[in-house]
């Protein structure tokens, strides 16, 4: 998960890429799902930008709010689709 609000999220990403690799390099292989969280807090314009920052290092990327029933219902799709 990348917080919305984060003024760097690419740099965050990147730095918990970084310490997922340093811990254990299989890690970095596995599939990802990227969460981009708080997004009730931003303009649609802020979301479409860090969406397409994100997307350089990581196509699978799912903005979502816990206020947004959808988004909710998204990640539930995801997870279980995960585990299945």
């Amino acid at each position: 998960c990348v917080d919305g609000s984060d003024p760097d999220p690419l740099k965050t990403y990147q730095t918990v890429r970084d310490e997922f690799g340093a811990f254990d390099k299989e890690l970095l292989e596995k599939k990802e799902v990227l969460l981009v969280t708080k997004i009730d807090l931003l303009e649609d314009a802020q979301v479409k930008k860090i969406v397409a920052t994100l997307k350089k290092v990581n196509s699978n990327i799912h903005p979502i709010s816990i206020y947004d029933e959808k988004s909710l219902e998204k990640v539930k799709k995801l997870i279980t689709e995960a585990i299945n």
